[in-house]
């Protein structure tokens, strides 16, 4: 061995001393960049004083070989000092906290008996105000956060980053997902975060988040994800038991609820649920499985507030890729185009569509009475394009992982999602193309959906019975006429002049309104009913609360 050799050598057990674990986290690397590469490059600086033979650019190993030789060149940009001479969390904070919002509103207890949801309080109650956390999902003010925020706010609001409060409608509510979509009316298009559309995620994955724990709006925290598959009781939604959570460790408390887990590129993978009260550090979130099935279910029930939809777009909830489904196809419609169950949209108006969310977020740009062009491709042939695909990824990128767009680049407008190798060939050979119209929904007369889920006629509220029942807000229906004995065997059954004020965690401001929110539970779902009594005796009245709990529809 040569003297050179002998002095390599050297150079590398040196850097091995500083780099034990050659599998050292991303984030940790994040987090120590400033520190480490400063001290890199003293001991490269020393090592070439030292060991005169070898220059500075002639040794071969570098302290950070064990990470960059299995980093992208976008992984290396995140490491590569700004020249701002801001940290790279800087620069994420200042380009993805428009995108996240807070929401808040007047705190309600949602649990039974309670009557401050509905009834006015007393002159002298104070009011508190609810503290959560959101992200935008789609520029035209649609906005994710958790069921359980929303079940404990009278009239939920969303803050923007600058500061400006809207009232949000509630558009869709998953409950047993504890997760909630709102819209707010906005004179301008907003800054959107995008889904992660890779579902491989792992223990020791970094992630970032943005929320407001305890009110304090705007708080950036980072970790890595602890551990995943876990299970977690959500104390706001009675009995409610979310499974198949990730974990993290950073630093997440009340307020945070609903706000996003970034990766290191920008892009939403999981959502913060919940937070084990007699620990620090152990937390919970909303996987990327779940959200991927999830979010299609409640983004078809948005746009079927607009249109007639013939089917319903889904994505899998276990699988490789979350691609995106044909399902619910109309029978005539189906005839029609010669569709099947399971035929996969790979493309909207020749915009590549790599999973059911994306297809929903393109819909929900489109106009009533727009033309529409689906390019699909039938489920048979899907495993092929899928290994096709799959091929090409891997020659384009040797390590195996999807080539994503880093922070740096999210200022230019567009959407990242482009670089997935997945939708780099949207027209395989075996394609085929369809078209339709956005139709305006047709809306059914309410009574007849109404009479048969819940046997009942109900009209809305007058100025004079919201007064009468001393009511917090303009929802609620008053029911007019019932098939008594459909609800025979209850404790307490609903009467004639009560008010249907809730169903799930939906209040109800319109039989329109109500048969929606009917059309959108199964006929096997047990659903949750509350109705508001007012009785007088003696001239003075009295106001109660009745809760039908896992009441099962026609």
């Amino acid at each position: 061995m040569n003297e050179k050799q002998k002095q390599l050598r050297k150079s590398k057990r040196l850097s091995r001393f500083f780099f034990q674990d050659k599998n050292i986290s991303l984030a940790s690397e994040v987090r120590k960049v400033s520190a480490l590469s400063g001290l890199g490059l003293f001991c490269a600086l020393f090592l070439s004083v030292f060991f005169e033979s070898v220059s500075l650019f002639e040794i071969t190993y570098s302290p950070f070989e064990s990470i960059s030789s299995a980093m992208s060149p976008d992984d290396l940009e995140i490491l590569t000092p700004h020249p701002s001479g801001q940290s790279f969390l800087a620069r994420f904070y200042q380009e993805s906290a428009s995108k996240v919002v807070y929401v808040t509103g007047i705190n309600v207890e949602p649990t039974e008996k309670s009557t401050q949801e509905f009834f006015r309080p007393s002159e002298n109650t104070p009011e508190e105000q609810t503290v959560g956390t959101g992200f935008i999902l789609h520029e035209d003010g649609y906005v994710i956060t958790n069921a359980h925020s929303v079940n404990r706010t009278l009239v939920p609001e969303i803050e923007l980053r600058d500061g400006r409060r809207f009232p949000a409608e509630i558009m869709a509510v998953a409950p047993k997902q504890d997760l909630a979509l709102l819209k707010i009316k906005v004179p301008e298009r907003l800054s959107a975060a995008s889904v992660e559309p890779n579902p491989e995620v792992s223990v020791g994955d970094s992630m970032i988040t943005i929320g407001s724990p305890h009110a304090l709006k705007y708080t950036l925290s980072y970790g890595i994800v602890s551990a995943m598959d876990r299970s977690s009781v959500v104390t706001d939604i009675p009995g409610l038991v979310l499974r198949g959570l990730l974990q993290t460790d950073a630093p997440i408390n009340p307020g945070n609820s609903g706000g996003p887990w970034f990766n290191l590129y920008g892009k939403v993978m999981g959502i913060t649920v919940a937070k084990r009260g007699d620990s620090d550090n152990i937390a919970f979130g909303i996987s990327l499985e779940t959200i991927h099935y999830e979010f299609p279910l409640m983004l078809h029930r948005a746009s079927r507030k607009q249109w007639d939809l013939p089917f319903r777009v889904t994505g899998n909830r276990y699988a490789k890729t979350f691609r995106a489904r044909m399902v619910d196809i109309e029978p005539s419609f189906s005839k029609q185009h010669n569709l099947q169950e399971g035929d996969t949209i790979l493309a909207l108006n020749g915009e590549p569509v790599v999973n059911a969310i994306e297809f929903y977020l393109k819909l929900l740009s489109c106009k009533t009475g727009e033309s529409l062009t689906l390019t699909l491709l039938r489920s048979d042939a899907l495993a092929a394009y899928e290994q096709e695909q799959s091929q090409f990824s891997a020659s384009v990128n040797s390590s195996g992982r999807l080539p994503v767009r880093s922070v740096s680049h999210s200022q230019e407008g567009s959407d990242s999602s482009i670089d997935d190798p997945r939708q780099w060939n949207p027209n395989p050979p075996n394609s085929r193309q369809i078209a339709m119209t956005l139709s305006p929904r047709t809306v059914t007369n309410p009574s007849i959906i109404i009479q048969a889920r819940l046997s009942m006629k109900v009209r809305p509220l007058t100025e004079s019975e919201i007064t009468e029942f001393n009511l917090r807000v303009r929802s609620g229906l008053v029911i007019e006429d019932l098939d008594e004995g459909i609800f025979k065997g209850l404790q307490y059954t609903p009467r004639r002049g009560d008010i249907l004020a809730r169903i799930n965690l939906e209040r109800p401001d319109s039989p329109e309104h109500l048969a929606e929110i009917l059309e959108n539970i199964s006929a096997d779902t047990l659903i949750d009913m509350v109705i508001l009594r007012r009785e007088v005796a003696d001239q003075k009245a009295t106001f109660t609360r009745i809760d039908i709990n896992n009441w099962k529809a026609h």
